[in-house]
């Protein structure tokens, strides 16, 4: 089988079944130069299918593991040693094996994924000045028990209408996009550069710690210490027998899934100094007696940047709507796994600028895929956005015509796979007239040809249970082909998915991992929509939100990708949104 199939998975490469760069001989018979994106997507078609310890990172902006203890500053942390090298960028087009017409290609409207340079970001969410105040304030440490203080940092906070941001010292700004749900690091060391990631992405894991370690709220003592049964994370601590209050846990992340019980928090407030009282404890005074705002938006913003930054209550938070003014001093009382006798944190307002200033993203910063170490993957995805990838997606009109003077000489195979691709793709072969016929006279064709119609057979068994395991030990011989198209690697990928990893291992297939599959099925072809959707489901699997997000982002920036793909993160979005207000203010004009 597999010799008879290496030759007509070569022969499915020109019908759009698979978008592999042309790795032919010239026309003197010596070999073909590849090109910088062939070695991309080659480094990527080649890698070992066996299953890498990491997901594949787009962006800068790591999840801590669930093994890790809570800390704040681990969830930000940079992730590019984790990215693979290239040079030669940008990369330039790799032409189809034969010509296929294509389409005109660009990101849809209204996208800022991780994608988009500072420019086009600037220009998508709207160019122009607003009011900005900079606040600059001392911070200061304390231990709860002793009063000992750390050495002092200064953090600039810029509060606008419809974003806050953020810097300690001379560390990256993180800005905070209430516009466009983003969640911007500036890093200035040279180049200037930027990470973009999805702000919903950065908070779900916020809410799902809480969720899980709480049970929904329900749970208000949490063991310290590794305790998988009861609360599906780890704390260590050198005080493990205190255990940590849920409270602070819902402080430091800015999300909490229940009502506190009641009489348990005393909120004082007058014009303008709050306080809130846990326990017995003063957990949170604050002084907002500074500039007083040019728009309520700002208020909101900087309400909003307090859930998203500091260690305060968010039933605390949630009476501090109506402030007028910036804080002049804020002091802060938490516990955590690594300082279980408390910490008192003290801001000081020490400088104010008020201005009407552009956006804090300079336009020259470098994106994530303009940097010269850039994920091959994120790499790939850039190129298909902007319809660079392989010159563009092809016409569906065209390769269904393409198909029949292909089937017509008896290319079953190859037209069946290049169908069954183009109908996932579309969400559907009745998105396009005429390709439900396609697959069916290439289907009955196949009965006459046994390897043909053992593959068909395969992709249809792993729909089901109870053929799964079957089919997929077909597939692993057709996946093992280096000229397997897209599809036979994607199918393959979200069927090995839906299995347990000890039925994975009994059937022989622990050689195959889905994410690996996938990453070689985008470079394959990047205009396969179905793995970009299979490959944010194995991430939010892996509780890797952020990575999922970006999948997603890229999902949605295709204008032509099917609702039934995109609309299941629409509506996580909109639940995430109800759920935890603070976390997305609301913009005024």
């Amino acid at each position: 089988m597999k010799a008879r199939l290496k030759l007509i998975f070569m022969a499915a490469v020109g019908v759009g079944a698979s978008a592999m760069p042309t790795l032919a001989q010239t026309a003197d018979n010596s070999p073909a130069m590849l090109t910088p994106r062939d070695r991309v997507v080659m480094s990527l078609i080649v890698a070992p299918t066996q299953a890498a310890k990491q997901p594949q990172v787009i962006s800068d902006i790591s999840d801590t593991d669930d093994d890790k203890s809570i800390d704040e500053d681990a969830t930000a942390q940079d992730s590019s040693s984790n990215r693979q090298m290239m040079s030669d960028i940008p990369l330039p087009v790799v032409s189809r094996p034969e010509p296929v017409e294509t389409i005109t290609f660009e990101p849809a409207p209204g996208q800022y994924g991780f994608f988009q340079t500072a420019d086009a970001y600037l220009t998508a969410r709207g160019n122009g000045t607003s009011p900005q105040l900079k606040l600059r304030y001392k911070v200061v440490k304390a231990d709860g028990m002793t009063g000992i203080e750390s050495p002092s940092d200064m953090v600039s906070v810029l509060i606008g209408p419809d974003y806050a941001a953020s810097a300690r010292g001379d560390g990256p700004m993180q800005i905070i996009d209430f516009k466009t749900h983003r969640l911007l690091t500036l890093h200035a060391d040279a180049p200037e550069h930027f990470t973009n990631v999805s702000l919903y992405a950065a908070r779900y894991k916020n809410i799902d710690t809480v969720r899980r370690m709480t049970r929904g709220g329900t749970l208000r003592h949490l063991d310290i210490g590794p305790s998988p049964k009861r609360n599906g994370l780890s704390l260590p601590t050198a005080d493990k027998a205190k255990g940590l209050n849920a409270f602070y846990l819902e402080a430091s992340l800015g999300f909490a899934a229940s009502a506190l019980p009641k009489g348990s928090l005393i909120i004082k407030k007058d014009d303008t100094t709050k306080t809130g009282t846990f326990d017995n404890k003063t957990v949170f005074t604050g002084k907002f007696n500074g500039p007083s705002f040019d728009t309520p938006s700002q208020g909101y913003s900087l309400v909003s940047w307090l859930y998203h930054s500091l260690a305060i209550h968010p039933e605390i938070l949630s009476t501090l709507t109506d402030i007028k003014s910036a804080p002049t001093y804020l002091k802060l009382y938490t516990e955590t796994p690594n300082a279980p006798a408390g910490q008192f944190e003290t801001w000081t307002l020490t400088d104010v600028v008020a201005d009407d200033v552009p956006f804090p993203l300079p336009q020259t910063a470098l994106s994530v895929t303009e940097m010269e170490a850039v994920s091959p993957l994120a790499f790939v995805m850039n190129e298909a956005l902007y319809g660079r990838a392989l010159g563009g997606p092809p016409d569906p009109e065209a390769t269904l015509a393409a198909m029949g003077v292909r089937l017509d000489i008896g290319d079953v195979l190859a037209v069946w796979l290049s169908a069954r691709a183009m109908a996932d793709r579309l969400g559907g072969c009745e998105a396009l007239d005429g390709l439900c016929d396609m697959l069916r006279r290439a289907r009955s064709l196949a009965v006459e040809e046994p390897d043909i119609a053992d593959l068909i057979k395969a992709f249809d068994g792993v729909a089901t249970a109870r053929t799964r395991t079957a089919a997929l030990m077909t597939l692993q011989e057709a996946v093992a082909d280096p000229d397997a198209p897209s599809v036979v690697l994607r199918v393959t990928a979200l069927g090995l998915a839906k299995m347990k990893r000890n039925q994975i291992v009994t059937a022989g297939l622990s050689d195959l991992d889905p994410e690996t599959l996938l990453n070689q099925a985008i470079a394959k072809d990047p205009y396969d929509y179905a793995a970009y959707q299979g490959l944010a489901q194995i991430y939010a699997a892996r509780g890797a939100f952020i990575e999922s997000w970006d999948m997603s982002d890229a999902l949605r920036a295709f204008a032509d990708a099917p609702r039934s793909m995109t609309e299941p993160f629409d509506r996580a979005e909109s639940k995430l949104i109800a759920g935890a207000p603070g976390f997305f203010p609301p913009i005024q004009p």
